[in-house]
């Protein structure tokens, strides 16, 4: 495997040379920025506490940064089984699968945590 900056190649076990380049694209920084937009929102509309959100915020970054590892490892390693053509056809999809898992997750769980914040126009 050859990797500069952030291109990669490698020839696969089906002797198919499998080259590609990871673009910001394909970083976390989309997946990590909808992330947060989207927990602003719950955070507005469900009125939770602030340290709730902080909290899932911290957490799904992390989990957001180690999932799309995880695709860029599951899409090189399916280029290693079965050739370029391969890893392409997975690239199309993989990532909806992992990310909307973990916001479907998110959707789970941030309305069960913490409190809501109490207004004073409620008192």
């Amino acid at each position: 495997m050859t990797w500069h900056g952030t291109e990669f190649q490698f020839v696969s076990r089906t002797g198919d040379l499998v080259a590609a380049t990871v673009t910001p694209g394909c970083s976390s920084i989309v997946s990590v920025t909808t992330f947060i937009g989207l927990l602003a929102l719950m955070h507005i509309d469900l009125k939770k506490d602030l340290s709730s959100t902080v909290k899932l915020a911290i957490a799904g970054v992390v989990a957001l940064t180690i999932l799309n590892a995880a695709r860029i490892t599951i899409l090189a390693w399916i280029g290693y089984i079965d050739g370029s053509s391969a890893l392409w056809d997975v690239h199309n999809w993989v990532g909806y699968a992992l990310f909307l898992g973990f916001y479907l997750v998110t959707l789970a769980v941030y309305p069960r945590m913490g409190r809501q914040k109490i207004s004073a126009a409620a008192s």
